[in-house]
Parts: C-alpha cells; sequence; structure tokens
C-alpha cells in the first residue's frame, strides 16, 4: 500500500512541480517587464494599468507550452541562434568519436540522481498542497464571516436610499435585483454576491452621514455590480489560493484592486454628476466613521495590502479630475474609440509577450523525419557539454554521430538543397537542405557532397559521404535540426536509437 502511494505521489509531482515552477517562473519575467510599463503609463488611463497586470495573471493560467512564431520569446531564440550560428561557424565544436564504456561510473550515478530529485519533487508537492489548502481555509473562514453578517442584516427602507438604488440600476442597465441591507458593524461598505448582489452599509455610517456621502457610496458600489468586479475578484481568489508561495501574485492583486477602486471612483463621479472634489470628501467622511479607508467587495479578497496607502492613492487619482466637467462625458473618461484603441494594443501586446515555451521541436511535426545514417552510434548529444580544447562548457546545436569516413549520408526529408558553401575550418564540407513547415537540416564534416544547390531531394537519398574536415578530433557526421531557424534537438524528431554498429 504504502508503495503504491509513493509511486502515485511520485508520478503526480513530476507533472505539478515543473508545471508550478515553469509558471511561477514566466510570470516572474513578465512581472519585471509589467512593471516598468505600468509605472511609465501612470498618468494615463487607469485601463492601460488594469489591462498590463490583468496579463500577469492571466499567464499563470495558460499552458507553459505555450508557444507561437512571432513571440517575444521566438524573437530571442531566433537573435540567439543567429548569435550562436555565427560563433560555429568560426569554430565548430568538435567532438570525440568514443563513448564511455558501459563499466564506467554515469550509468550508477543516474539512477540516485533520479532518486534524489524524486524525493525534493515530492516534498515540494506536500507543501504546495498544504500551502493551498491553508490559503483555502483563510478564504473560506472569511467568505462565511461575512456571508453570516449579510444573512442576520436588515434590509434598508429609506425611500431616498431605495430611489437611488432603482435610478443607479437604470443608468448602468442593470436587470438583476440588488438588495440593500444595514448592520451594526464597524466595517466599510461593501458589495457581495454574483447573480444576487447585496450592498452592506453599517448603520452607524448612515445615521452621520449626509446625503451626497451616500450618494457617493451607493454610485460606487453600483458600479463594481455593475462591471462585475466580483467575478474578477472571484479569479484573483482562485490563483492567490494555487500560486500562495508566489510575492509577484500578491503584488498583482494589490494593484489590480487599488486600480479597480480609483476606476469605480471616476465612474461613480460621472454617474452621479457630483464633483470629484466633493466626492473626495465622501471618502474622507467615510473614513472618520469607519475608523479605516473603505475597501469595497473586502468580502472577496484577502491581499487588500495597506488600506491608507490605498487611499491616498485614490484620493490621488481623484484630484486630477477636479477640474473636469461633472457628466459622463468628460475629459478623464476614454471614448469609444480610445476604448477599442486600448483593448486592440492590449489584445496584441498579452499574443506577443504570453507565449514564452522555448522552441524544442516537440510539437507533432508534419514531416516524417528518418536518421541520416544508418550505422553509427552518439558522441555527443544536443545541448550543453564540454569543449574538448577550452574546457569549457558551450552550447551543442547538433548531434554528433561517430562514423567511418565514406559512409553514405542520407536527406533525412524530402526538401530542396539550400546551401552548399565553401569548406571552412568550423563545419569543414557541409551542405544545407531546406524542408517544409519551416524546417532546416545541416550536414557538415563531409568528405564528399553528391548533391547541388537548387536540387530537390527525397527523404532517405543519398546526398554525402562522411569525413573529417573542419575542426574534429575523429571522423564523425555532426548533424543539425532547425526549426524557424532556432536549433532544436534533433532526438526530438528522429529515432536513432535504431542506428546499426559499424561492426555489424
Amino acid at each position: 500500500m504504502l508503495t503504491y502511494l509513493n509511486v502515485t505521489l511520485t508520478t503526480i509531482s513530476q507533472y505539478v512541480v515543473p508545471f508550478i515552477g515553469k509558471q511561477a517562473l514566466y510570470s516572474s519575467i513578465l512581472f519585471l517587464l509589467i512593471l516598468p510599463l505600468a509605472f511609465a503609463l501612470r498618468k494615463h488611463p487607469i485601463s492601460w494599468q488594469l489591462g498590463l497586470w490583468v496579463l500577469v495573471l492571466l499567464r499563470l493560467v495558460l499552458p507553459p507550452d505555450l508557444s507561437v512564431s512571432w513571440s517575444a520569446r521566438r524573437l530571442l531564440d531566433y537573435a540567439s541562434s543567429m548569435i550562436s550560428q555565427s560563433e560555429n561557424i568560426r569554430h565548430e565544436v568538435p567532438s570525440e568519436p568514443t563513448t564511455f564504456p558501459e563499466s564506467q561510473a554515469p550509468q550508477q550515478v543516474v539512477p540516485i540522481i533520479k532518486t534524489l530529485q524524486s524525493r525534493w519533487y515530492n516534498a515540494l508537492f506536500l507543501l504546495w498542497v498544504a500551502s493551498v489548502i491553508m490559503g483555502a481555509i483563510r478564504y473560506t473562514r472569511q467568505h462565511t464571516r461575512y456571508r453570516a453578517l449579510l444573512y442576520n442584516a436588515e434590509p434598508v427602507h429609506d425611500a431616498t436610499l431605495t430611489g437611488l438604488l432603482q435610478q443607479y440600476r437604470t443608468r448602468f442597465g442593470i436587470r438583476r435585483q440588488i438588495r440593500l441591507v444595514r448592520a451594526n458593524a464597524s466595517l466599510s461598505p461593501f458589495t457581495s454576491g454574483i447573480l444576487h448582489p447585496t450592498i452592506f452599509l453599517p448603520s452607524h455610517l448612515l445615521q452621520h452621514s449626509d446625503n451626497k456621502t451616500l450618494q457617493a457610496i451607493l454610485a460606487h458600489e453600483i458600479v463594481h455590480i455593475a462591471r462585475h468586479d466580483n467575478v474578477w475578484l472571484l479569479a484573483q481568489n482562485i490563483v492567490q489560493v494555487l500560486y500562495i508561495f508566489h510575492p509577484v501574485v500578491w503584488f498583482t492583486n494589490r494593484q489590480l484592486n487599488m486600480l479597480r477602486e480609483c476606476r469605480c471612483d471616476q465612474l461613480a463621479v460621472a454617474c452621479c454628476q457630483m464633483s470629484a472634489h466633493i466626492y473626495s470628501e465622501s471618502l474622507l467622511n467615510i473614513t472618520d466613521h469607519i475608523f479605516r479607508p473603505t475597501e469595497s467587495a473586502v468580502v472577496t479578497t484577502f491581499w487588500n495590502g495597506n488600506p491608507y496607502r490605498t487611499m491616498k492613492y485614490r484620493l490621488l487619482r481623484l484630484s486630477v479630475l477636479k477640474k473636469n466637467v461633472t457628466s459622463t462625458k468628460g475629459g478623464y473618461l476614454m471614448s469609444l474609440p480610445q476604448k477599442l484603441f486600448t483593448g486592440i494594443a492590449l489584445l496584441f501586446f498579452g499574443l506577443f509577450v504570453l507565449p514564452m515555451a522555448p522552441s524544442t521541436g516537440q510539437e507533432s511535426p508534419a514531416l516524417t523525419f528518418v536518421a541520416p545514417l544508418h550505422e553509427g552510434h552518439i558522441s555527443a548529444p544536443f545541448g550543453p557539454m564540454m569543449h574538448p580544447f577550452t574546457k569549457k562548457e558551450v552550447q551543442h546545436n547538433g548531434v554528433d554521430i561517430a562514423v567511418k569516413i565514406g559512409t553514405e549520408i542520407y536527406a533525412v526529408a524530402d526538401g530542396t538543397v539550400l546551401s552548399i558553401p565553401e569548406e571552412d575550418d568550423g563545419y569543414g564540407k557541409n551542405l544545407t537542405i531546406q524542408h517544409a513547415n519551416g524546417y532546416t537540416s545541416r550536414y557538415s564534416k563531409l568528405s564528399e557532397i553528391l548533391v547541388q544547390e537548387g536540387q530537390t531531394v527525397n527523404t532517405g537519398e543519398n546526398i554525402a559521404l562522411s569525413g573529417n574536415t573542419g575542426v574534429s578530433t575523429g571522423p564523425h557526421l555532426h548533424f543539425e535540426l532547425l526549426k524557424d531557424n532556432v536549433h532544436i534537438d534533433p532526438a526530438a524528431l528522429i529515432d536513432f536509437t535504431a542506428l546499426k554498429s559499424p561492426q555489424q
């Protein structure tokens, strides 16, 4: 039984831990990009900043292997490939055409490393599960407490307030019924519920506030309902609980909550046709009665941050509106063309920065690739390797197949011979074939080339003979595979395990 549980835990952790790790890494990278942009746009309409911070949370719910050919990550990979290719042309990394004997230590070390990795994954997975459970319990307790408060609250029967409520419902086109309740609690006004929203007002605030203050409160809460902010806050809660360990999520949610309050302030000023100065005084009046600044929808979130900092920022944003007119056509509200431009700009920016998966070539290709040789063995795989001359770690952009000179080399797929450059000190004699769907294959260290530039070749056609030209420590084929001009691991698409030993 314990063995079964351990195997199940290991299987789950091997998937969940890398997934969570990639999401945290990608969101951190995006956060470092969004932070200066949001600061630069701090004097522009709030919608810009809101949209940028939403992208950070959106990155956490998108699949980590999301990749498109024109994303920022693909451009960086392409630039890196060009630099690496330029370096390789000057000094191609040679390979040693010998392999370790089967009795050497590496094969004994690998199982130990895998065991330690599995244990670390299991421990990290259990810590993540514990943190998620703690976050869920904390949120559930707070939500239950506020739901109990609303259940025991009494309806507000004031004709003036109910009249204002119906007026604002009509103005914003809200068809849902809205409850207006009151209770003796030292809380700020808040809105709860999605399908059946309820606005809570503290009793002492109703008793000691003037009509302008109550008008501002109702307008602000109605804007939250009209914008479906409780839906957004529910989504934030889910992401927060799942990534409760991630400081980027905490910071992003604070920014979103603060900017959302500022946006609702602006719309409320326009809705109730009140000057920003009077609306600011109403906020300060609420502060005097509640002992802390108002934070709408506090029932649905538990990471609001410093409320005084939030109030200071809200008042600062309102001060910009004081010279504007008080109707919905005021200069601080975006026009329809501006809204369309903002939405389209944020959409394209998101499509550019959100796909962060590297180009690994592991996607299912439309082509069928075959091995470039029928015999030989891999002497140097794709990836980091120790340079045999400089003894420094370098990136090896292909696979080296040790084979005797004069062995036939075959095209890995249908294509056209793209180039046959002059022999150089790096690749030696080499040729490049262009395939469909952006794939390119390169064959180097050749002794003889049997095709010409522009010639069409078929899968498995003999195109060259292996050799030992260029920088090399022994006879071998250096084979590279590229997708959209980015080097990928040939072993991801080609089965090299079927290569026969040269002695066979």
